[in-house]
Parts: C-alpha cells; sequence; structure tokens
C-alpha cells in the first residue's frame, strides 16, 4: 500500500516532468572558463570586466539573429552554451556552435583574455533559475584536460561527426575548422582567424601584443607560462600558414619556447544526413 512519502514523490516526480522531458533531449554543450579572470576580480581590474561584459552584449546579440537557438549564460569566470541538436540539424547546429565558440576566442584574445574549455553532446536542461545537466559536467572534465588555451571537442562528438560526415571537396558543406594537437591527438577549435585579409594583420598585431604580455607577466610561474608556450606554438603555426599568401613573418613570435606539432583538418557534411 502506497505511503504518504511515495505519494509526495509520484507528486514531484509529475511535477518535475517539464524539467525531465527538457532534459532527456539531446544538447551541445560548451563550458568555458575564463583564464586569469578571477585574479582579475580579486585586483579589481574593471577593463577586464568592461570588455568581457561589452563582447558577450555585442557578440551575444548578433549571435541571437543568426544562431537564436542558441543559449550563453555567464557565471562566476566561467560560461555555459548550449542548444538543442536534433537529427536533422546535426550539421547547422554544430556549424552555429563553432562559429559563436570561435568568434568569442577570436574577440577577446585580441583584447588579452584567454578562454579554455569543452564541447560535448548530452542530457542538458537549463533555466533562468538553474542548471542541471549531466553535459556540463563532462564539459568541465575535459576543460581540465585541455590545460592551455584551447576548446577540446569530446571524442564521442568527433566519432559522431565522422559517422555523419564525408569529406570531399565537391560535396557537402564546411561544417567547421579543428586543428588535432599531435602531442595528444586532442582535436580543438580552430579560432585564430584566415579572414578577412584586409584586418588579418591587425588582428594577430594585437593577438601577439596580447601574449608577449602574457608571457612576461608570467615570466616566474612555469605553471601559467606553459599554457603561453602552447599558445605561442599555436598562434607561429597560424602565421606559418599564412605565410603561403600573405607576408606575416614579421608577425611571428620569436622565443626559445618548444614548438608543438599540430595538423589541420576541417569537416564537412552531406546536408541530406
Amino acid at each position: 500500500m502506497p505511503t504518504e512519502s511515495d505519494n509526495e514523490n509520484d507528486l514531484l516526480s509529475q511535477k518535475a516532468r517539464p524539467i525531465i522531458n527538457e532534459f532527456n533531449k539531446q544538447k551541445l554543450v560548451a563550458f568555458i572558463d575564463i583564464l586569469g579572470y578571477k585574479g582579475e576580480i580579486k585586483n579589481k581590474n574593471f577593463k577586464a570586466a568592461f570588455i568581457l561584459d561589452k563582447t558577450l552584449r555585442s557578440d551575444t546579440r548578433s549571435h541571437k539573429i543568426v544562431y537564436p537557438e542558441i543559449s550563453i549564460k555567464p557565471f562566476s569566470d566561467c560560461l555555459c552554451l548550449s542548444c538543442e541538436i536534433e537529427d536533422h540539424l546535426f550539421g547547422e547546429r554544430m556549424a552555429g556552435m563553432f562559429s559563436v565558440l570561435s568568434t568569442f576566442q577570436e574577440v577577446l584574445a585580441c583584447n588579452g583574455i584567454f578562454l579554455r574549455g569543452g564541447l560535448v553532446k548530452g542530457n542538458h536542461f537549463e533555466s533562468a533559475n538553474i542548471i542541471f545537466s549531466t553535459s556540463l559536467l563532462n564539459a568541465i572534465e575535459i576543460e581540465k584536460k585541455a590545460s592551455s588555451p584551447r576548446i577540446l571537442i569530446d571524442d564521442n562528438l568527433i566519432l559522431e561527426f565522422k559517422e555523419r560526415s564525408y569529406k570531399t571537396n565537391n560535396a557537402g558543406s564546411a561544417l567547421g575548422r579543428f586543428l588535432i594537437d599531435k602531442r595528444d591527438n586532442s582535436r580543438f577549435i580552430d579560432y585564430l582567424p584566415e579572414s578577412p585579409i584586409e584586418s588579418l594583420r591587425q588582428t594577430y598585431g594585437r593577438i601577439k601584443s596580447a601574449i608577449e604580455m602574457q608571457i612576461m607577466k608570467n615570466r616566474n610561474n612555469d605553471h601559467v607560462l606553459e599554457k603561453y608556450r602552447w599558445l605561442t606554438a599555436y598562434y607561429n603555426f597560424k602565421i606559418k600558414e599564412l605565410f603561403q599568401s600573405l607576408d606575416m613573418s614579421d608577425l611571428r613570435i620569436e622565443s626559445e619556447f618548444l614548438e608543438f606539432d599540430f595538423k589541420k583538418d576541417l569537416f564537412w557534411f552531406a546536408p541530406d544526413l
């Protein structure tokens, strides 16, 4: 015979049904850590707060026009981005998430703010009041593995990419750029720009200055400096790529830092899948 407690639990489960239904929908979820932001708060660096607030307001507004399905939720020194990903919209949703994440990284890098994170697919619920998400927890674990200023893509998501995609130069549409770090075979979103050509020199000049500032600032902190050694290698890799069509050799960061090895790749998505 059901007890009063059983009845209360059944009633609670019924009331929670909308949360359960939304949670069970498949979502793309990214967890982003704003590197060094806790220190900026402690030092009352209101310039950093202004830059972040301005970027989130302007970029979120523009992205909401193009990608209204993507939710962007800031909390503490982190961001959570999410969107539902139905099978028939897989390519569209992935392209949108790649675009938003790479744009945030590029714009903030130009202003000396770097991001690290993880991108996964799974169960997620959020409202104006709470986030209840196994995917966010998984993305946080992946972010911990990222170590350097980059957003890693979950291996399971990579496998799904491969199942749904085919790579030919004459089929499908470009889903997004990513790079493979040959040290650990991890995939991360390639966020340093390749266009527009007319503004590349200015953009890379600003990012170069931001990286060099971090190197000087953290020259006696090996743990933090290692992150910017990696970033220097990634930056120089992109500059080398651009040598083929542009003379940007003067923008290279000269350093004694170890050069990491990257491999470029591009996903193509078949629109009819």
